[in-house]
């Protein structure tokens, strides 16, 4: 039911690190998750895709050291409290799927088009 637009995972499991994906299921919209330590992570919730099918939509997470946002066309659409810096990592950057089983095979595909991934270090 989640599909990874842009993802780092974590560790040796099904852990992400980070990740903003679109989520079909129930609630059948975009998502930011972000782990601030190996027990602790937020999900920011926002931004119906209702509409989006056909249309080029511009989304971006964040993350402060104490709050996870998602914006959706350049609005805020959700965010979550975290506390933690992101763990270091050394697991490549997926685009367009995710890998839950330690890069064996990806699955949670994106069933759309990704253009323009930027990744910074920093809030711009």
């Amino acid at each position: 039911t989640w599909a990874m637009i842009v993802h780092r995972g974590f560790g040796s499991s099904f852990d992400d690190l980070w990740a903003l994906f679109y989520n079909h299921s129930t609630q059948d919209e975009y998502g930011f998750y972000a782990k601030g330590s190996t027990t602790t992570n937020a999900i920011a919730w926002g931004g119906a895709s209702t509409g989006d099918v056909g249309q080029w939509v511009h989304l971006v997470g964040t993350y402060d050291g104490s709050v996870v946002r998602i914006y959706k066309n350049g609005a805020l659409a959700g965010s979550a409290n975290l506390t933690g810096a992101i763990p270091a990592e050394t697991k490549p950057i997926s685009i367009g799927a995710g890998s839950n089983n330690n890069g064996a095979s990806f699955e949670e595909n994106f069933a759309g088009s990704v253009d323009e991934v930027q990744i910074f270090n920093r809030s711009l």
